[in-house]
């Protein structure tokens, strides 16, 4: 079950940061409380989902956030062209590592 939502959620279009309140029945202290075993998750659909939630609760700095993202890239995630996790990069005003 958690694999599945955690695929569910990475592999979602992405919406504007500042569209709707998404992700709003979260509650930001209990998320980032989660976000503390960040590094626990699986590389493929944990961390990528968990970084998507942050992105739309406002959880981690743009800095971190695009940190992480470069860290998952780094370390041989799939490309992520075309997923949210490049959405995040582009709507940050980053390239992706490749592009550099």
């Amino acid at each position: 079950m958690r694999k599945a939502f955690a695929e569910t959620i990475a592999n979602q279009y992405l919406s504007p940061h500042d569209y709707g309140h998404r992700c709003a029945s979260i509650n930001r202290q209990e998320f980032s409380a989660v976000f503390k075993k960040y590094e626990k998750l699986d590389s493929f659909y944990e961390k990528p989902a968990a970084l998507i939630v942050a992105w739309y609760l406002g959880a981690l700095s743009k800095v971190d956030l695009a940190q992480h993202i470069r860290e998952l890239i780094r370390a041989g995630r799939q490309d992520v062209s075309g997923t949210p996790l490049n959405d995040i990069l582009e709507q940050l005003g980053e390239r992706r590592e490749e592009e550099k």
